[in-house]
């Protein structure tokens, strides 16, 4: 993978770190490593730090089996790479697939003015934060979390009217921001709040003189990410175990 790939996984892994680190949930090994919370959907993933080979997935197999917390486990490779049959003839199923993206930062956004953004660092804002969360992505960042990270990472409520609509989380590693978690509520989609959401935090970010951002994009959320000038470095594909027709994780 390129060297934006690397940094782009970096910046993530680091990001799934800090968040794990107030619940003493992050445990790192010279074949995979991983993170789990109770009482929270987010983050509970597996992820490699060596070749793929069945050995390890074997591993990381017992492992989400024992799990008392549901984990899944997160594969990152070049998007031509047919590496992922592997996996799959392992006994995982996939659940989704993002596309990591890069872009460096060289030239300010044009951005609306009909949002206002107000990142989180009360407890009340940090429930209506988490409240928004899961209208937009289907699964819980628990309260907890953001009260106990929140100075750390950055958790924006976005508002239209003083309307809360979605929400957005940044955080940055040496000169790049990642950009995580951007969703706007269903009932508010298809009206550019997402670019313009996009733009804010650019923008913001090149104030800041940070030289590139990366982020990990559905599919569906791609083409937002490609108009804006970002390019795609590699897919992560995301997988659950199943066992005797039994949802493990």
């Amino acid at each position: 993978m390129n060297k934006h790939a690397l940094l782009n996984i970096k910046n993530l892994v680091t990001f799934w770190e800090k968040a794990s680190a107030p619940f003493q949930g992050y445990f790192s090994g010279e074949t995979f490593s991983y993170c789990r919370i109770s009482n929270s959907d987010w983050p509970n993933r597996v992820w490699l730090e060596q070749e793929l080979d069945e050995d390890v997935l074997k591993e990381i197999r017992e492992l989400i089996i024992s799990s008392p917390v549901g984990l899944s486990f997160s594969h990152w490779d070049n998007i031509e790479s047919t590496n992922y049959k592997l996996i799959e003839q392992s006994g995982f199923e996939q659940k989704s697939t993002q596309l990591g993206m890069s872009m460096q930062l060289n030239q300010k956004f044009k951005q609306e003015q009909r949002l206002t953004f107000e990142n989180v660092n009360r407890v009340e804002q940090a429930k209506i934060w988490t409240d928004l969360y899961p209208q937009s992505f289907k699964y819980n960042i628990s309260l907890e979390i953001l009260n106990r990270t929140c100075d750390k990472i950055n958790y924006y409520i976005i508002h239209l009217d003083n309307a809360p609509i979605g929400t957005v989380i940044t955080y940055q590693t040496e000169n790049a921001i990642g950009i995580h978690g951007l969703g706007i509520v269903p009932e508010m989609r298809k009206r550019g709040f997402a670019e313009e959401t996009m733009s804010y935090i650019l923008n913001k970010a090149i104030d800041n003189q940070v030289e590139y951002a990366y982020l990990q994009a559905s599919e569906l959320g791609k083409n937002i990410y490609l108009n804006m000038g970002f390019v795609m470095d590699f897919i992560m594909r995301n997988y659950i175990k199943y066992a005797k027709d039994r949802l493990l994780v």
